[in-house]
């Protein structure tokens, strides 16, 4: 038998590991074709979803366009590296959930599945032995990176944050702190100058006032910096680290 299996992995974790689950599952339930979605969960479990077979109008109702097209079979779950509840048995969490959502797609609902499928607890056997790694780090040289590097790195950043909304979300946070910090800098220097100019009481203590607004503003931006650059980190994939936030304080 022939399988046909198309993934689009958009993790951190091996595309061949997955495979060879996946493709493990759909032999043990006589299936050949399967398009499979793998993203990160919001949670530390592997969760799923799987497309009850030939009711496309009830999948655009219930799930929108992008379902109702037919692009995927089952969307998986998975905990981001580091976060899984028990990173040991991460494989056989997957092989389970995979399992219960290969059902779906053949039609079986909750209310027939036994309580350890549906509930994802039933023994995989034919998952023994597998496991589900991270993504080997490309090494970097220790010399500085190229211009080229930088702008293919930090447009690998970039298609990341695509698929995570929270990264997204921090990557402009992260920018509009970097204009804010240059834009108070600049200001205050302005005032520095027309103070340093000043020819009288009264031009020196506006531009004195002056000087006070810009410094706390700046204060308050580069404090925005720092934490926006933590945050990027914490979401960014660890080879990407340090390119998404990339910038002066």
């Amino acid at each position: 038998m022939r399988l046909k299996l198309e993934i689009d992995n958009r993790t951190e974790y091996s595309k061949a590991d997955l495979r060879r689950i996946f493709l493990a599952g759909m032999r043990q339930l006589d299936i050949t074709h399967r398009r499979v979605l793998v993203v990160y969960s919001r949670s530390s479990s592997v969760t799923g979803w799987g497309a009850y077979y030939g009711t496309a109008t009830n999948w655009r109702q219930q799930y929108g366009q992008h379902y109702a097209d037919g692009r995927y079979h089952v969307k998986m779950r998975l905990p981001r590296p580091g976060r899984a509840s028990d990173p040991a048995r991460l494989a056989t969490s997957i092989a389970r959930v995979w399992e219960h959502e290969l059902w779906h797609t053949k039609g079986r609902r909750h209310p027939a599945m036994h309580p350890e499928l549906r509930w994802c607890h039933q023994p995989v056997p034919w998952a023994e032995g597998m496991e589900c790694r991270h993504k080997e780090a490309k090494s970097v040289k220790p010399k500085g990176r190229s211009r080229k590097g930088e702008r293919q790195s930090a447009t690998a950043a970039a298609d990341a944050a695509k698929t995570d909304p929270r990264l997204a979300l921090a990557l402009r946070r992260l920018e509009q702190a970097q204009a804010g910090v240059a834009r108070w800098e600049k200001r205050l220097q302005a005032a520095q100058r027309a103070y340093a100019r000043g020819e009288d009481a009264n031009e020196r203590s506006h531009w004195a006032l002056e000087q006070g607004k810009a410094e706390r503003h700046l204060k308050k931006y580069r404090q925005k910096l720092r934490r926006y650059e933590r945050r990027v980190l914490e979401l960014t994939p660890h080879e990407f680290a340090g390119v998404a936030a990339g910038g002066g304080r």
